[in-house]
């Protein structure tokens, strides 16, 4: 794993928490003090000096994760190691969340039980908002977004199922049951107001998957349309498989949903990062050959998890966070991070 990290131009360090448990490999420290210095004769002058601008901003920036935790139903908890079990992991998922500092986090696949448990260890600093897809209340997955207390304030939310009843809930054509969870917050140190979405693409139904995908587009132009101007980060875990020939991947599309979703105003926030993209250019801990996660870096190039944004943002740097927590991961995804600042026309 180290090998994998140098490769990729990583030194390895380790963060000592206040809590419990000892964070390993992580990428925060990069992500929290990039340096500069180092980017020079890298970058064109021009965009190193558009790079400087903007660091000195960061005090303005908004940390947004998204995060697969990964779910506990009964039938997959039999599939893991006893270590890799929610009751053993969901220690260690506060723990990295602590030091990730986030202003925003989009979670994919928390059950209600799960949501439950995690609010109250969040909820001294954050709010939480999402409901299950299957009914519009506490069934089925809830794509809960925790938002920083201090920083934001709900405006409005909606649950948008993504079938051809967006209002109330049931399965698509497909016959999947999905949901968009979407928050319009006021950013309350700039005094303004952006929306947030967050979602959990289909896994196997590639047609189910392109479906949804093509829902979401529609939504953020007519949220565009009806909000002038309006910031907007769509996350999630998209389950993108690219084409590789080379690797047994399942249910690949060729990357066509991150497409559709980029083909108008949204960009992959990866791609616009000023400062670079740190950690591993894959977004899980599966291995293909054992054909199971808690792992390894996972494929590189396989990245399910993103971070969309519109024209109205400046990403100032994005990572892949692969770190450990007392040796183990928290889940079978990493979380991916974005740096984010509101350009200053919106000021």
């Amino acid at each position: 794993m180290k090998e994998c990290l140098k490769k990729i131009g990583l030194s390895l360090f380790v963060v000592t928490l206040s809590l419990q448990g000892q964070i390993e490999e992580s990428i925060v420290d990069h992500l929290n003090h990039p340096d500069l210095e180092a980017l020079e004769g890298k970058l064109p002058s021009s965009s190193l000096e558009e790079a400087t601008k903007l660091f000195a901003r960061r005090e303005d920036k908004i940390r947004v994760v998204s995060y697969n935790v990964l779910f506990n139903l009964p039938w997959a908890e039999k599939e893991l190691k006893e270590e890799n079990r929610w009751p053993k992991r969901r220690e260690r998922l506060v723990e990295l969340l602590d030091t990730l500092d986030f202003d925003v986090l989009g979670t994919q696949e928390l059950q209600k039980d799960q949501l439950d448990w995690l609010n109250t260890q969040l909820a001294k600093d954050y709010a939480v908002y999402g409901f299950g897809r299957k009914d519009g209340r506490n069934e089925g997955e809830i794509q809960a977004v925790f938002y920083r207390k201090g920083r934001f304030a709900l405006v409005g939310g909606k649950t948008i199922f993504l079938s051809e009843t967006p209002d109330k809930p049931g399965p698509n054509v497909h016959g999947k049951s999905n949901a968009l969870t979407e928050l319009r917050l006021r950013d309350l140190e700039q005094g303004l107001e952006l929306m947030v979405l967050n979602v959990h693409l289909a896994y196997s139904n590639m047609a189910s998957r392109q479906y949804e995908a093509d829902l979401i587009a529609k939504r953020i132009k007519a949220l565009e349309k009806n909000n002038q101007d309006i910031p907007i980060i769509l996350m999630g875990d998209f389950n993108t498989f690219p084409f590789l020939r080379d690797e047994e991947l399942p249910f690949y599309d060729g990357n066509e949903v991150t497409r559709t979703l980029t083909k108008d105003s949204l960009k992959e926030s990866l791609t616009l990062s000023h400062l670079g993209h740190f950690g591993p250019l894959s977004s899980t801990n599966y291995s293909t050959e054992e054909k199971k996660g808690f792992v390894d870096l996972g494929t590189p190039g396989v990245i399910l998890d993103h971070i969309f944004v519109n024209e109205f943002f400046e990403v100032l740097v994005h990572g892949i966070d692969p770190a450990k927590v007392d040796g183990f991961y928290p889940s079978d995804h990493f979380p991916v991070i974005a740096d984010l600042i509101i350009k200053e026309k919106k000021r």
